[in-house]
């Protein structure tokens, strides 16, 4: 008898069992699309923050809550339905309508269809347990980034037997996109025209050369891709604290009732959005982050979300900020808001020079008029300056 042949076998032997049993592993702890239970349809169950409680809920009333760790949503209103909706995937979005039906979600509510996910969400560590479940946190957080392409293309290159559970079903926005895994860190990539992209790209660096924390945006193959910001910390969007109303005298009065320090953070970011002509701060695409263990807020989010901004509406700018009636929002409300125009005056403003934005035009890989870009910012940021300080 062959000896090495022999050992070789025995090798391969070995080696099948070690692959077995780690199939058999992978099968046991995959993350399966979850069924509705008639429980989880009358909302009975408890709001967890990843293995703790945060409120519980007996046919979508709520009955406790832990005002410290509850996501700031609940402290206007308990709603759980209203809470849930607000994290499920825009049912506009052409490719979430692909994306329901390769899942065979048939849900005629956003709460329904935000619970195939548990409620969860990359940007945070808030999950629905229904009733009677035994499930922990380790069991529903996503480890996979299923469906990707199809949330954000609406192509269909993974197409499993079973459903797996996915985060993209509690991914919001109007924009088509998606969360990606790489190398154990989530990333979002984004779909838009290149001028979308190039604003985006553009305000994220003057962001950073103004010293207003922003989230880091990179291009990729036509797309804008920007890695998950809420890892150490965790998102709550605007419209917790705020409610949808996102007149700057809510916010900032929303924000002011928290901390003097988190609404002077969110004055400089609206004195960017002025700078930059991003028209599109809403409550959903600016917010806090808050202690995983003590649910404190931290601090206003970082920038994110300009894609509106600068160039991609129209690329005939105006060159004139004191005709511009984005500008004059903000300055109407610093002058009716005494606070406001007390906080202006007295802080220092972000700083931004020549040098700073053609510093920032070199490391946009998209190239556009460069020089009228240039003009167009420093006039704006100059009129600014003079009108609040």
């Amino acid at each position: 008898m062959d000896q090495t042949k022999v050992s070789i076998v025995r090798q391969d032997l070995t080696r099948r069992k070690e692959l077995e049993n780690e199939l058999s592993e992978l099968e046991r702890t995959e993350r399966r699309l979850p069924g509705l239970s008639s429980r989880s349809r009358e909302l009975s169950g408890s709001l967890m923050l990843e293995d703790v409680e945060v409120a519980h809920f007996i046919q979508g009333r709520c009955v406790s809550l832990n005002k410290e760790l509850c996501p700031l949503f609940f402290l206007r209103s308990k709603d759980i339905s209203a809470y849930l909706a607000s994290r499920a995937i825009d049912r506009n979005r052409t490719n979430s309508r692909l994306l329901k039906k390769i899942l065979n979600i048939h849900e005629d509510t956003d709460d329904m269809v935000a619970l195939y996910s548990y409620g969860a969400t990359v940007t945070d560590r808030y999950w629905f347990k229904t009733s009677g479940s035994k499930l922990k946190y380790r069991d529903i957080s996503f480890t996979e980034d299923y469906y990707c392409d199809v949330a954000l293309k609406g192509e269909v290159l993974y197409y499993p037997k079973t459903p797996k559970l996915s985060p993209q079903l509690t991914l919001t926005g109007s924009y088509e996109k998606c969360w990606r895994r790489i190398r154990d860190e989530w990333w979002l990539y984004k779909r838009g025209s290149e001028d979308e992209i190039y604003s985006e790209l553009l305000c994220a660096q003057i962001a950073k050369a103004m010293k207003i924390p922003t989230a880091e945006y990179e291009y990729e193959d036509g797309l804008i891709k920007t890695r998950n910001f809420a890892d150490m910390y965790f998102f709550e969007p605007m419209s917790s604290i705020a409610g949808e109303n996102d007149d700057y005298d809510n916010v900032f009065s929303a924000l002011d009732r928290i901390s003097q320090r988190f609404a002077k953070q969110y004055l400089k970011l609206i004195f960017f959005d002025a700078v930059v002509n991003n028209v599109d701060r809403h409550n959903e695409n600016c917010g806090v982050m808050r202690d995983v263990d003590t649910g404190k807020v931290i601090s206003l989010a970082p920038n994110f979300d300009n894609n509106l901004a600068l160039i991609s509406r129209s690329r005939t700018l105006n060159m004139d900020p004191s005709k511009d009636g984005f500008i004059s929002l903000l300055l109407k409300f610093v002058r009716h808001n005494e606070k406001a125009k007390e906080y202006y005056y007295s802080m220092k403003l972000p700083q931004l020079d020549e040098r700073k934005i053609n510093s920032c035009l070199e490391k946009i890989v998209i190239k556009h008029p460069e020089i009228e870009i240039t003009k167009y910012l420093m006039r704006r940021y100059s009129y600014l300056i003079s009108k609040l300080q």
